[in-house]
This record gives structure tokens, sequence and C-alpha cells, in this order.
């Protein structure tokens, strides 16, 4: 009676273990372009504090020369729905301005993106128009100075105290995270400097912003084969990104204003990487104030991404604009693991049954002896 109720223990046991590895390794399908529905809005991202929000700024530069208002339209929101979004961070994607020698350009710049200080962090990048394509980084470091940051306590550091190459550090539904800013065309030295700085933090989920990283192989793109890094971001993926795909999940960039908005999903080892390009620069009145809203969901491993623009007070709904990014998701070999996962437990279970029937035959005949 006793080996009948082990044999069902361990019948029951062995079932237990079988859903649980199918579980941990069940596949959740990433649709591409997953479009939320049209009434899923700002109004629904306060209920529930446990997510939080990240607002991305592409390519400013049209703005800080022609419509500073717009600018400054898409800073005084933010700082208005810090609350009621949990708005953690803002990123911006280079390309402050048009001109780098322009003071009047980096005065609008520093004025718009000065009404996040002491609300909200935030990390802005060099873009070619911010003086890399003329060698004068003087005004941008002037304006968004290492010293500007330094004595914040989300900002992490820079690469060799300059505010060209930075990180910062920020925390979001329990989780902590990093959030490097790399210049347009990051040398060799800058991205084995990132790379040390990820080492050092093993236990935190990396975003990466950057100016150039995707582009549209065709000027009018008709097919997502269309899309690729540029060579630029080639360089990023293979020295600093995929090095370290089972931290860095995203990366941000701008620039590429063919298409203004594309996506590229990467599966290494089985680990997904996101990279997004989004850039409206050569829209209606250098934008028309359109942003990204990243609104992070730990609890359903998801990231509801958004096109709104506070100047228009529209969302942007169409499936490159508004979508689910599914960071919960493992590639395709979800179903081979599964498969290994299952003749493990049944090799397992076989194994412990034949002792036990061993054992009990061995029992059997003990007590055939003894009688």
């Amino acid at each position: 009676m006793k080996i009948n109720l082990i044999l069902i223990v361990v019948i029951l046991l062995t079932l237990n273990i079988l859903g649980f590895s199918l579980k941990l390794t069940s596949n959740n399908k990433l649709v591409e372009g997953e479009i939320l529905e049209n009434n899923t809005y700002l109004s629904e991202i306060d209920s529930n504090l446990e997510n939080f929000t990240i607002i991305v700024l592409p390519d400013t530069q049209y703005y800080s020369q022609n419509y500073s208002w717009i600018f400054d339209n898409q800073t005084l929101w933010i700082k208005e729905n810090i609350e009621k979004m949990n708005i953690v961070f803002v990123s911006h994607l280079g390309d402050l301005v048009q001109n780098w020698y322009s003071i009047d350009e980096w005065e609008n710049a520093n004025r718009s993106m000065s009404v996040l200080d002491g609300v909200v962090s935030w990390g802005v990048l060099l873009g070619n128009h911010d003086g890399f394509d003329d060698g004068n980084l003087l005004n941008y470091n002037y304006y968004f100075a290492y010293e500007r940051f330094s004595d914040e306590s989300w900002y992490g550091g820079a690469y060799q105290n300059n505010n060209t190459n930075s990180y910062q550090l920020f925390s979001g539904g329990g989780e902590d995270y990093i959030i490097f800013h790399l210049q347009y065309s990051p040398t060799q030295n800058v991205l084995s400097w990132a790379s040390d700085v990820i080492d050092l933090f093993p236990e935190k989920k990396v975003i990466i912003s950057t100016h150039e990283y995707i582009f549209s192989t065709h000027e009018y793109m008709v097919s997502f084969s269309d899309v690729e890094r540029s060579e630029i971001g080639e360089i990023i993926w293979e020295k600093l990104v995929k090095p370290h795909f089972d931290q860095i999940f995203l990366v941000l960039c701008g620039h590429n204003s063919w298409f203004t908005e594309n996506t590229i999903v990467d599966f290494v080892d089985g680990a997904v990487v996101y990279q997004l390009l989004s850039d409206y620069q050569d829209r209606d009145n250098g934008g028309n104030g359109w942003l990204r809203i990243l609104e992070f969901s730990p609890e359903d491993d998801k990231i509801f991404v958004k096109t709104y623009s506070p100047y228009l007070d529209e969302f942007e709904i169409d499936s490159n604009s508004q979508f689910v990014l599914d960071i919960g998701i493992s590639n395709s070999t979800d179903g081979l693991k599964q498969f290994h996962y299952l003749v493990i437990v049944i090799v397992l279970t076989s194994t412990i049954l034949s002792l036990i029937i061993f054992l009990k035959k061995r029992l059997n005949k003990s007590n055939t002896k003894n009688i």
C-alpha cells in the first residue's frame, strides 16, 4: 500500500514539474506592430503606479532654430504629467540645435530642457548638428556640460568627465536601470568605456540612447527588409549591444528622418533586443511636437509605445507609432527548449519509477522468503 502511495505522489510531482517547466519556457509571441486599442490613453497610466514611463525627445533642431515654443510645449507638458504618468526619465536623442554656432538656438534649447531641472531625471547626447560635424563642441559643452549634471544623485558618470557620453541611473517597477547617452558615431574607446560600466552593474537592465543607429536603405521604405542598422549602428551593435545582450534590451535613436519611425527586433541566445528609430524633424513646423511615450508594465513584461504631440494634443495610432513590445518573450528556440525539458522530465520520471518497481520486487521477494 505504501509503495502504491509513493507511486501516486511521484507521478503527481512529475506532472507538476512538467507543467512548471513548460510555463517557464512559454513563448509569448510578439505581434509585429501590434496596435494598442484607440482608447488606451494617458488617463489609464496612473491607475497602476507599478507602471512607469520614459519620454523620448528626438531631434529638436528645427524647434531650437525656428519653433522654440513647440520645444517649450514639449518639456512643459512633461513637467505637468510627471506624477500622473509616473515619468521617471526623459531621454533626448541628439541634434538639440540645427547650427552649433548659433547662440540663439542654444539659448532656446537650454531654456526648454531646463524646465526639467529638479523635477525629473534626464539626459542628452551630442548629435552631428550639435558640433560633431564641424569638430566644435564648445557650445554643447557650455550649455550641457558635465558640471551641470555631476552633482545629481541619478547621474552615474561620463566618459573622461565630458557629457558628450554619459550614463544615468533610475528605478521603476521594482527594477534598476542604466541608460547610456552616446554621441553621434561613438569611438571604440567610448564603447569600451560603456562596456566596462555595464560590467560594474551586472544586476541592472540597460538602455542605450544614441543619435544614429537605424536607417532605411530606401528613401521611401516599402518593406521591413529595407530597414537595417547604419554603419555606425552596426559598430555599436557588434561592439556593445550584442556582447551585453543579457542586459541591453532596448536601443533608442533618431537622426534618420527619411522614414521617421522604424523598429528592428533581434534575438541573441534567446534574449530579445528592441531597437527603435523616431525622428519627426521633416514634418510640419520642424516636427509638430511629436515625441515618444514608453510606458513600462513590469507585471506584464511589456512596453507600450505611444507617439504623441502635446503641441497638437494628438496621438498617432498607425502600426509604426503605437504598438506593444513584449520584453518577456524569447526566440523560436523555445520550442526546442521545451522539448529538452520534456525529455529530461520523462527520463527522470522513468528512472524513479524503475527504481521504485525494482525495490518493490526486492521487497516482495524478501517477504516471500520470510514466509
